[in-house]
């Protein structure tokens, strides 16, 4: 019996947040199956996505997805594409949006724009030697509309006609909020209206500048209008090295505005950024031992929170056992206390000195397998740091068979332990996490499926 689907609206609220929600999208796309496999995918598409048809009656896949951004930040974006055969500006009539009418979002033709440009419409030996390519981005991207696969509806995108340097305040970012209040609204309902049993709302957000207030302004409609609903945000924090302690204070000041209202108004507080710290001049960032990247790049730095994003998302899709939004943010949440820590290891540290993923876990049971991503929550130096006394935690796993569980020969250093008496993945990380946070429960969702991340994503990774 198939699992009813429970779908879920998501958000995008200011220049790094849409950054990182770019590559998180275009990983959704990534993962998409056209073999025509009659095996279940892991993953359930439909809880993000929907279907519809074009004016040409052709099927179309986009995702439920309001953004809001400065005008400034969507380059060369426009907002009519090729799914609509003629504009209405050169018929004499105009489109009305009737739900079912969704349109794709012309890119700029640069060399990585020409390869794909009709992609869709290729067959996959060439979609394959598309994404086999190397593309060097750095240089190019400017901001997130120059490196986005997927599809959106034009209506999706919603613009402030700010300039990026004058829009700090996060009171003038609220009274923004307040003004396309009705668009957001309009947008939503339409999403809610057609799903058959929606769970929530997934919300990634700046919140070191105006965009902080934008989110408090969107926030107090989702909570009033959607009361029951689950309403998890996402607070992205891009690596800034502040030079003066005036912009320091004025953004330290918008981001604990924004959390504290967040905590108000959500029902799970998640902070994700590279950055160790976000009240000092000069932070550390955040160390990945398999990853070389640009901290001052935000093409770079998104695409490893979108990663993150990626995995933590994961148990609200997976076909086998999903857990709704709700379910998520009451499991990890005490009372009141909805703040949580994220953290990842990206990739997993598996190598062939393991024979089996109890082995690997065994080596980390003294010391931290991921990294923090929360700023100001650093990482378990040796066992019993507070950081490893914790109350619940979610644990998603990605890219290991069933047979992972079991060694296929015997190891003498790691063959004592009681992991290596499970006989599947889940019982493993089940008693890897009791043994690592005493007395704490634990969400543990795992996918054979790994996360693909084809280009456009930057070569970030080394062996």
């Amino acid at each position: 019996i198939k699992n009813m689907v429970r779908e879920i609206i998501t958000l995008q609220n200011g220049r790094y947040s849409n950054f990182v929600g770019t590559h998180f999208w275009n990983i959704q796309e990534s993962s998409f199956e056209y073999s025509g496999d009659s095996s279940q995918p892991e993953i359930e598409h439909d809880v993000l996505f929907r279907e519809g048809k074009n004016l040409l009656r052709e099927v179309t896949y986009t995702p439920r997805l309001v953004v809001i951004d400065l005008k400034s930040n969507l380059g060369c974006l426009p907002l009519e594409g090729t799914l609509y055969p003629t504009p209405a500006h050169q018929n004499g009539g105009s489109v009305i949006w009737t739900h079912k009418h969704w349109v794709d979002l012309e890119l700029e033709e640069q060399k990585y724009y020409q390869a794909t440009n009709g992609v869709e419409k290729s067959n996959e030996k060439n979609e394959k030697q598309i994404k086999a390519k190397t593309y060097k981005l750095e240089d190019k991207v400017k901001t997130w509309s120059d490196f986005k696969r997927l599809h959106f509806h034009p209506r999706s995108i919603l613009t402030l006609n700010e300039e990026d340097d004058s829009f700090t305040s996060w009171s003038g970012g609220f009274e923004h909020g307040k003004y396309i209040s009705y668009q957001v609204e309009d947008l939503v309902r339409v999403y809610a209206e057609e799903c058959d049993n929606m769970q929530g709302f997934q919300v990634m957000s700046d919140v070191n500048n105006g965009f902080g207030g934008v989110l408090t302004s969107l926030m107090e409609y989702l909570s009033d209008e959607f009361r029951g609903k689950g309403l998890v945000v996402y607070p992205m924090l891009p690596v800034r090295n502040e030079k003066t302690a005036p912009k320091v204070r004025s953004s330290s000041l918008a981001t604990l505005l924004s959390l504290s209202e967040s905590l108000k108004l959500s029902t799970l507080v998640a902070p994700m950024s590279l950055n160790s710290d976000i009240f000092r001049q000069n932070p550390r960032k955040r160390e990945f031992p398999r990853l070389i990247y640009d901290a001052t790049c935000d093409y770079h730095t998104s695409s490893i929170l979108a990663t993150a994003l990626e995995s933590i998302t994961r148990v609200h899709r997976c076909h086998t056992d999903p857990q709704s939004l709700s379910n998520i943010s009451q499991q990890l949440s005490i009372g009141s206390q909805k703040l949580v820590s994220t953290g990842a290891a990206i990739p997993i540290p598996f190598s062939s000195n393991y024979s089996c993923l109890p082995d690997m876990l065994c080596d980390h049971l003294d010391k931290s397998l991921w990294t923090s991503l929360t700023p100001c929550v650093d990482d378990a130096k040796s066992k019993g740091d507070v950081v490893d006394r914790c109350f619940s935690q979610s644990l998603s796993i990605n890219g290991f068979p069933p047979s992972a569980a079991t060694a296929s020969t015997t190891h003498p250093e790691y063959n004592i332990s009681q992991i290596h008496q499970c006989t599947n993945l889940t019982s493993v990380l089940k008693l890897y996490l009791e043994g690592k946070y005493v007395d704490s429960s634990s969400v543990v969702s795992v996918q054979r499926t790994p996360i693909k991340v084809d280009t456009p994503f930057p070569q970030i990774f080394h062996s």
